[in-house]
């Protein structure tokens, strides 16, 4: 069980996308990249770099093609209402990304119908890695895997960003209803942290008391007086379903390359996570810093 940490040594570090990534590009990896269907054959989730699927941070577009049925569309990429599809019409299909990484919605392909994806069959994304889990379902040809053999997305995009400030419209319209409702360097919550930075840590940016928050806390010391002591820290922080997370620890929290990273660790099931960090040597102090990643994103950079 870990102590209360004192809320001034609870940090957070936050990222912001850097540009230049192609828009429409095909987000999937070049060689692992297949599904099966035990009627249709392979399913290329990458036909080609332009027309491949497209994993989103909110929804899917793009392309999958197999040879004995043709194209299978995820979407167009622009859904009604501005964050979901909302798959009711045959002019607002597609399929969403959620914050789980559970894919779910509708695709279309011309000579199978809707294929869709469901709980039953629970496709999904793995944040860490980026590998597709679960089956999707055509009436006309059953079930289609990913699990035969491997398909993975090499990143989740962000959307459009049409006010240019790093935050997604789809989060701004999810959240505030309009683009204007959610300026990025304004504290809608009275929390402390911006809109900008309630985004990036996948928080609610009108609740007051959300939070990227150190919960707990422990320290041991192992093999004092030997010729290897190690220090452990035993930490417990708030998480959410839609990012990972990084720790780092400082014995000096002013010098920035003096603090070493343990390693990218998944949400877990709960509201709260633990990890365990050694750190070779023994340290007289130790300060724990932790790190809101969003899953897959392009190429980041320190926010001020």
């Amino acid at each position: 069980m870990v102590s209360p940490l004192p809320r001034f040594l609870s940090w957070l570090m936050l990222l912001l996308v850097a540009p230049g990534l192609a828009v429409g590009a095909s987000t999937m990896d070049e060689t692992v990249r297949y599904a099966w269907g035990s009627s249709i054959g392979w399913v290329d989730w990458r036909p080609s770099g332009e027309d491949g699927a497209v994993i989103g941070e909110f929804v899917c577009s793009g392309y999958l093609y197999a040879a004995n049925v043709g194209w299978i569309h995820l979407g167009g990429g622009s859904p009604a209402n501005g964050i979901y599809y909302g798959n009711e019409t045959g002019g607002d299909f597609g399929v969403n990304r959620l914050d789980d990484g559970a894919l779910r919605g509708l695709a279309w392909g011309a000579n199978i119908g809707w294929v869709v994806f469901e709980e039953i069959g629970d496709p999904r994304i793995e944040l860490e890695g980026g590998r597709l889990t679960g089956r999707v379902w055509a009436a006309n040809v059953g079930w289609i895997s990913m699990e035969d053999l491997e398909v993975i997305t090499r990143r989740i995009e962000p959307g459009l960003d049409s006010e240019n400030d790093g935050i997604p419209d789809a989060w701004k319209l999810l959240h505030g209803g309009s683009l204007a409702a959610l300026p990025a360097g304004i504290d809608s919550s009275g929390n402390g942290l911006s809109n900008l930075e309630s985004y990036l840590a996948g928080l609610d940016p009108f609740d007051p008391d959300a939070a990227l928050r150190i919960t707990g806390f422990s320290r041991q010391e192992e093999g004092l007086g030997g010729a290897l002591p190690t220090t452990r820290l035993d930490v417990e922080f708030t998480v959410v379903p839609s990012r990972l997370y990084r720790l780092w620890t400082s014995s000096v929290p002013d010098a920035f390359d003096e603090w070493t990273a343990s390693g990218i660790h998944g949400p877990g099931s709960g509201p709260t996570r633990e990890v365990s960090i050694e750190r070779a040597g023994h340290h007289e102090r130790l300060f724990v810093r932790v790190e809101a990643l969003r899953p897959l994103m392009p190429p980041m950079v320190e926010a001020d």
